[in-house]
């Protein structure tokens, strides 16, 4: 039986690009390689060095990740009323740190706990009565949650990424009008959340990655803990997904013992 033609010229190419290693003052590739070879060669030869590069740059088992992240959002709004030719202002400012350790179980394959912390508030300002009033919510947050974090290379800087985290939170609200304290002053809320999120990675060292990454799923089962005199519906489960802007977020991890 006849051997393939192809069969012989892969053969050819993977002996070359092997030449080419071992011995590079030894190879004349004009020589060897025909135009249509030498395309082959070279795509063979950026297979190679993708493979290559790929193969050097895992996160070690046993590896220690820290990451945090840092999120700020601020929105306006504006409301004209034509009957009253009134308006009414409303603006949200959120600001939350979460950091992150874990451990490395597995080659590109992280699980961890993370903490979150941070604060919104939103305020309406409204003309439309009078005299004109302002409102202000105050949100307080803590929270916790495991995660597990799984990295798929895609050359030997970039990694895409995908994370599963759960976990409780604890929102504190404060409401106040004109300045002064509504009753009741306060009132506790208990959240679970379980989030979906994907990514990229950039890193520069193999100790160091730039992440950007967007919880894109979400799920939410919201509980009143401490309420008074405060009108409440009982518990709420709200899931949806998030793919616009606004769920970005830009981290730095940290890899100790990644070589």
């Amino acid at each position: 039986m006849n051997e393939s033609p192809y069969k012989n010229q892969s053969l050819q190419v993977s002996e070359n690009i092997e030449q080419l290693i071992r011995y590079p003052n030894r190879v004349n590739l004009k020589s060897k390689l025909n135009p249509l070879s030498m395309k082959r060669f070279l795509l063979g030869l950026l297979v190679f060095q993708l493979t290559t590069f790929a193969a050097n740059a895992q996160i070690q088992k046993g590896s220690i990740m820290l990451w945090g992240s840092m999120n700020y959002s601020n929105s306006n709004t504006e409301d004209y009323y034509y009957q009253t030719q009134n308006t009414s202002n409303r603006s949200y400012k959120e600001f939350r740190v979460e950091p992150k350790i874990g451990y490395s179980i597995a080659e590109n394959w992280i699980v961890g706990i993370s903490f979150l912390s941070g604060t919104n508030k939103s305020v309406i300002e409204s003309n439309n009565v009078t005299p004109s009033t302002r409102s202000e919510t105050l949100n307080n947050i803590f929270g916790t949650s495991v995660f597990t974090k799984k990295y798929f290379s895609l050359s030997d800087k970039f990694y895409a990424f995908g994370g599963i985290d759960l976990g409780p939170s604890w929102y504190k609200n404060e409401n106040s009008e004109n300045g002064i304290s509504l009753e009741p002053t306060t009132n506790t809320q208990f959240r679970f959340t379980g989030s979906l999120s994907t990514g990229l990675a950039f890193f520069p060292k193999n100790w160091i990655a730039i992440e950007l990454s967007t919880n894109f799923f979400t799920y939410t089962h919201i509980s009143a803990l401490e309420t008074e005199n405060y009108s409440t519906s009982g518990p709420t489960n709200s899931w949806g997904f998030n793919l616009d802007a606004t769920t970005l977020n830009l981290g730095v991890s940290f890899f100790l013992n990644n070589k």
